[in-house]
């Protein structure tokens, strides 16, 4: 009986021992494959970091254009000049130019011409004529332009206004007040004043016809003259 017992317990362990080598060859063939694999697997290279190139500025120039510079326009004067110089008659001359200027214009003086007569630094104006008088001759008067006629502004005059008079209050007026109106005395003034305390306010300009001496002609020069408010 123990010999039975030891044979299974022997091949038991050898049974045991079997299994784990067949288990440790098993683990063993397993890890070289993965390393295999891991050695297959494509391993990525360290990505480079991109090189940033400095971005020079441009300024985009805008075409000036040219600006054509305004000539000044000059004002022109017409004047006639006769007498001794080289050629009388009308020249166009700038404004602002001198008695030398048209004289040279002209052509200069002759001769005989009385050069003192002249005033040469004088300031033309616009129609104006001069005369170069010879030497001994009485010079005559250098003319003036002659102005434009205008045309008449009407005067206009203030129309009067008729003022008009001042009304009188029969309801508030005093004695005296009341003696300023045509055909109004003393005496009916006061009947005027004792009716309006006796009786009360006027209701209208016609209710003063009842105080005693103020009839329809008397109120007639009165109407535009008198009121109630």
């Amino acid at each position: 009986m123990l010999q039975k017992i030891r044979w299974q317990w022997l091949l038991g362990i050898g049974v045991a021992g079997f299994l784990g080598w067949n288990l440790w060859q098993s683990t063993a063939s397993a890890g070289s494959e993965g390393e295999e694999a891991l050695s297959l697997w494509p391993t990525s290279a360290p990505t480079e970091a991109p090189t940033l190139e400095p971005i020079t500025p441009t300024l985009a120039l805008t075409p000036t254009m040219a600006v054509a510079e305004a000539t000044p326009t000059v004002g022109m004067l017409g004047a006639y000049i006769s007498g001794a110089v080289a050629k009388p008659g009308v020249y166009e001359l700038p404004l602002g130019a001198r008695l030398d200027d048209l004289v040279q214009a002209a052509g200069g003086l002759q001769p005989d011409a009385d050069s003192q007569a002249l005033n040469l630094a004088a300031y033309l104006q616009d129609a104006q004529h001069v005369h170069v008088p010879i030497v001994g001759e009485t010079p005559a008067p250098t003319s003036e332009p002659t102005p434009v006629p205008q045309a008449a502004v009407p005067v206009q005059v203030p129309t009067s206004v008729p003022r008009q008079p001042t009304l009188i209050n029969i309801n508030t007026a005093s004695a005296a007040e009341l003696e300023s109106l045509p055909k109004i005395g003393q005496a009916i003034a006061e009947r005027i004043v004792a009716y309006r305390e006796e009786h009360g306010a006027f209701a209208t300009i016609e209710a003063i016809q009842e105080v005693k001496g103020i009839g329809a002609s008397t109120f007639a020069e009165i109407e535009s003259l008198i009121t109630v408010e």
